[in-house]
């Protein structure tokens, strides 16, 4: 059973390839309605490796706001803005009539009911609160000890051993763990020191 959707699926992308190759050159417009895929065929052409360029290509070239359908038997109908008028109405005017949605909530479910998934008066609450938490003098002295308390335990003696050595350092897992150390040591002040010599 296994066997027959893996050779749809290479099938498809074949297929999808060659469409793609035939047509690279001979879509014109980037909001080009495809008959079975709807946009998601000169999407799927276009973002093969510059997916940030052809958005911004795409919504330039559409008055800023893009109206995008899927294939008619999907769901993957949206509504794609960068214009900063429609982005302040979404976000601050008119929030409570842009709710996240149940497949927002099923997809982010690790996140629970923070700021980052909640909605309108559930997000004014924790945006206050948060907002309190941020500004207060205390709280702000806290992350100014605890961030150079970690830079110099942790951080800088890593950076002047690779330089010693000549060594390569991955910054991204090194800011990573620096991140999760600062955060576990103000919420729990608990520090994990989550392996910085392995790094």
């Amino acid at each position: 059973m296994a066997t027959v959707e893996v050779v749809t699926a290479v099938i498809s992308l074949l297929a999808l390839s060659l469409l793609g190759f035939l047509f690279r050159g001979k879509i014109t417009h980037p909001l080009t309605k495809w008959p079975l895929l709807g946009h998601l065929g000169p999407f799927l052409i276009n973002t093969r490796l510059e997916v940030h360029d052809y958005v911004t290509y795409l919504l330039s070239h559409s008055g800023y706001t893009a109206h995008l359908k899927g294939p008619p038997f999907t769901r993957m109908n949206c509504v794609v803005t960068s214009d900063p008028q429609n982005i302040h109405y979404i976000l601050s005017s008119n929030m409570s009539n842009f709710n996240k949605g149940p497949d927002f909530k099923k997809i982010f479910e690790l996140w629970g009911d923070g700021i980052l998934a909640a909605d309108a008066d559930s997000w004014r609450f924790q945006r206050r609160l948060n907002r309190s938490l941020f500004n207060h003098s205390g709280f702000l002295g806290l992350v100014e000890r605890t961030a150079r308390q970690k830079m110099e335990g942790g951080m800088f003696p890593i950076l002047d051993q690779a330089a010693k050595l000549g060594d390569a350092v991955d910054l991204r897992d090194l800011f990573q763990r620096f991140t999760i150390d600062i955060t576990c040591q103000l919420w729990s002040r608990f520090a994990p020191s989550l392996g910085y010599c392995e790094i």
